[in-house]
């Protein structure tokens, strides 16, 4: 579905108990060439480094959202150049090449912690 996509927008809002993960969802749309356009709002905040892999907009702010897509919609060459650099971003800091070893390493240390 990402290769269909213009954009990707993940407004999420705050909902009491309920914290948003690390935002892979994101990632995987930056890394598939797309401009993110996010909530400011837990792990998304992390995920998404302002104008390099996306944007973000405080949650309920539906003007703010609709500025930025229809910025994006706008301007289809720049919109594709940008989720060309958000691709190169994400995969220079987040490709399973790099992230592999951390995930390893954590496990080690906790198999070696209940040892």
């Amino acid at each position: 579905m990402l290769s269909t996509a213009d954009l990707f927008v993940q407004p999420n809002i705050p909902v009491p108990d309920d914290i948003e993960g690390f935002g892979l969802a994101v990632l995987e749309a930056a890394a598939s060439g797309l401009p993110v356009v996010a909530s400011r709002l837990d792990g998304l905040k992390d995920a998404v480094t302002e104008d390099q892999s996306g944007f973000l907009v405080e949650p309920y702010d539906a003007a703010g959202y609709a500025q930025k897509i229809d910025e994006l919609l706008a301007d289809e060459a720049g919109r594709r150049a940008f989720g060309a650099r958000a691709r190169r971003y994400v995969a220079e800091r987040y490709s399973w090449e790099l992230i592999a070893p951390r995930y390893q390493e954590q496990i080690e240390t906790l198999i070696r912690d209940r040892a």
